[in-house]
């Protein structure tokens, strides 16, 4: 049995959908900072090299136990 497991993040997209480009313009007006705008190639960048770091523990491991601190704690059903 194969399962297909996925998410989305809104990066580019404009309002009324909130998008993280959306949120990054509001925290660059808050804290008049210039730095640089969410794009598609940086957020993936991002995400795969996260993924990466969490992957090596996870194979280390064999187990999701590293991580159940923090999946209870973000968990959204809680």
């Amino acid at each position: 049995m194969l399962a297909n497991v996925g998410c989305g993040l809104n990066v580019l997209n404009e309002q009324p959908i909130t998008s993280l480009v959306q949120l990054h313009q509001i925290q660059s007006c808050l804290s008049q900072t210039t730095a640089n705008a969410p794009s598609m190639e940086r957020t993936a960048a991002v995400i795969m090299a996260k993924f990466e770091s969490l992957w090596r523990i996870f194979i280390h491991e064999r187990s999701f136990e590293p991580f159940m601190n923090s999946y209870l704690k973000y968990w959204l059903h809680s």
